[in-house]
């Protein structure tokens, strides 16, 4: 840096990322000095690969941690002087995951997070760059890193001018995304091994105005078959790998799509092909059989057909059905198109002013127990779905409690494999959350 820009205009101060006062006693003197920061790249990082059964814990929450303490603490002591850009470091693998990264990869997730955070809470720019590797410099650089990657064929190798291209084109971007990640044709190639058809999913996110829907894949929208503006079909394959939070709502003790989730499944089909436009009303909802899925057989992708079948005004009216084949073992087709569910999506400019109700009165509550949470019950909801306290019963009808908490020990049992801790195939993986999104 002092060759480039000249001794006198590069000042170097170390201090521990880890330790709040240092970070912002090195902070305090360059604000004293400068009175503002206009970029800061925050980089702290520390890498050790290994299975979770053979990580120490306290390396694992060292290295899980330090990337977490370093951004609060940078952002305590900016407080009151935030950067004009504030850029993270992150890494590809807090998109992905990989096998031995579970505390790195977390620690990178939080990265992106934190970034989609402050651009939705702030009007102060932040970004994090999800990083692959570079050749000669960082992490991958030594000789045995270097020469476990380029056999397994994994990354890229990202050349050093590439890396800064990419970097100084960040810095200039005229529409900033919160949390972006660099993609070679060799880390391609290994998400589509993992993810299969993952990067075949509709476009990312695009920015929008304050307020303004943004279109979206959706969750549910895994593969999209046919699209012609008007109409579109796509398929979603249900496995309790993606969909493991469906083993805490059961029915008859098998895995049960809950019924309030064709709601928003209906909704990204019907906001991709109306994609300008706020979802306002569901109409016409109806549940003709179960979405289950077995644990011990193989279940069917499942079709989402969406159609735009009114226009009215500002109103438009999207047709959904979700649909499945019925297929004998020996591959005849039994029975064509049979309907899980359908339902009308009313999509507008603008939402309608939100309805009031009159409080109840407490004091004619009759406590009752929630049927849904009791052992042995036909309909069973566990571990996040659990989500009720209170449940009554009142002359103006029944009522309970909005009430989520996750045990900290393990936030959802088996759920939905983490984009930043684990590739879903490879053995050993100890870590599950939920997917995040948007």
């Amino acid at each position: 840096m002092a060759e480039h820009s000249g001794t006198e205009r590069v000042t170097y101060r170390a201090c521990d990322m880890r330790d709040g006062a240092d970070v912002e006693k090195a902070l305090g003197e360059i604000l004293r000095a400068d009175g503002r920061v206009d970029l800061l790249v925050n980089a702290a990082g520390l890498q050790r690969s290994a299975l979770i059964k053979d990580k120490d814990f306290a390396e694992f929450t060292a290295i899980r941690d330090l990337k977490v303490a370093s951004y609060r603490n940078l952002k305590y002591a900016l407080r009151d002087a935030p950067p004009r850009l504030w850029c993270n470091f992150g890494s590809l693998l807090g998109w992905f995951g990989q096998l031995g990264e579970a505390d790195y990869a977390a620690a990178n997730d939080f990265l992106g997070t934190a970034a989609g955070h402050a651009a939705a809470t702030s009007d102060h720019p932040e970004v994090t760059i999800g990083w692959t590797l570079w050749a000669g410099v960082g992490m991958g650089a030594g000789e045995l890193t270097k020469a476990y990657y380029e056999r397994a064929g994994s990354y890229s190798s990202m050349p050093v001018p590439e890396g800064v291209h990419h970097f100084v084109q960040e810095l200039h971007a005229p529409v900033r995304r919160p949390s972006v990640v660099h993609l070679g044709e060799a880390e391609k190639a290994t998400v589509e091994k993992f993810y299969p058809g993952y990067l075949a999913q509709a476009p990312a996110e695009r920015p929008g105005e304050p307020g303004e829907p943004r279109e979206h894949g959706g969750f549910f929208l895994r593969r999209e078959v046919s699209s012609d503006g008007r109409s579109a079909e796509f398929e979603c394959p249900f496995d309790l790998r993606t969909d493991g939070y469906l083993e805490h709502h059961t029915v008859r003790g098998e895995p049960t799509l809950p019924g309030t989730f064709v709601t928003e499944l209906a909704a990204e089909a019907a906001r991709r092909l109306v994609p300008g436009r706020h979802v306002v009303a569901f109409e016409d909802v109806t549940f003709e059989h179960f979405l289950r899925v077995y644990r011990d057989l193989p279940t069917a992708p499942k079709r989402i057909t969406a159609e735009v079948v009114e226009e009215e005004g500002e109103t438009t009216v999207v047709q959904v059905r979700v649909l499945e084949d019925v297929v004998a073992p020996s591959g005849v087709v039994l029975v064509k198109d049979r309907p899980h569910f359908t339902a009308r999506v009313l999509l507008a400019d603008a939402y309608p002013h939100a309805p009031r109700w009159d409080a109840w009165d407490h004091a004619d509550d009759s406590p009752v127990p929630d049927p849904y949470h009791q052992p042995g019950s036909p309909v069973r909801l566990s571990g996040p779905f659990v989500s009720t306290s209170g449940t009554a019963v009142h002359p103006r009808g029944k009522r309970a409690r909005y009430d989520l908490s996750l045990p900290r020990t393990n936030r959802t049992g088996r759920g939905s494999p983490c984009r930043a801790c684990c590739w879903t195939d490879w053995p050993g993986s100890g870590c599950w959350t939920w997917w995040t999104t948007g």
